[in-house]
């Protein structure tokens, strides 16, 4: 019996250990949060930072994102890139974090948007033995957006404004000449992918 429970505490911190390893940290400031969103008929788990600011702007961060492995998406990866982006900038889900803004034009909230440039692939089993593919950053290089939120009173609706993109840090980035759909799903379990970018990325025209 006493064997029985030591395998079972053994089992449950190798759970926990690989969970924690699993999630990203925030820098200093930066809240960490966690949504499930379903894209295209699969549920997408979400992990992110953001810090609610008042006199600059707020600031948003994707670290990854993964999805069951057994489910069948019913579109493309690159939309899947696309739905996220349009929902880290929708006013009813900043709204739930910092906030909405005030009217136009002088009220609005400017926000600062970053998601990676370049990913891998990897998969790991959870919980329950299930399987999950991860969508993680090859690298530090980030596409950043700043735009403008604020709310027009003639139209009854919320106006965006883009203002800037650039990346972040300049150089480089891994994965250049390598797009999503040259990657295959992996099958060997915590075995990751080779580098890949989004050509939706509107990042993309700027890297040098």
């Amino acid at each position: 019996m006493k064997k029985l429970i030591f395998t079972m505490l053994i089992a449950l911190f190798s759970i926990l250990s690989f969970n924690e390893a699993k999630a990203q940290s925030c820098p200093p400031g930066y809240q960490t949060g966690n949504i499930i969103i379903n894209i295209c008929g699969c549920d997408y788990y979400i992990n992110y930072c953001f810090q609610c600011n008042i006199s600059y702007p707020s600031q948003i961060k994707l670290n990854h994102y993964y999805k069951d492995d057994n489910c069948d998406l019913q579109c493309s990866e690159e939309t899947v890139n696309s739905y996220l982006r349009d929902y880290f900038s929708n006013p009813q889900f900043l709204d739930s974090l910092c906030g909405l803004p005030g009217p136009c034009p002088n009220n609005g909230r400017e926000w600062v948007e970053e998601f990676p440039l370049c990913y891998y692939k990897i998969k790991f089993q959870g919980d329950n033995d299930k399987y999950y593919i991860d969508y993680v950053p090859c690298d530090q290089n980030r596409c950043v957006e700043l735009f403008r939120l604020c709310w027009d009173p003639l139209t009854i609706s919320f106006l965006k404004t883009i203002e800037l993109y650039w990346t972040l840090p300049t150089g480089q980035p891994y994965c250049t000449d390598t797009e999503e759909k040259y990657i295959n799903l992996p099958v060997e379990i915590n075995t990751p992918t080779g580098c890949f970018h989004f050509t939706n990325d509107p990042c993309w025209v700027t890297v040098p």
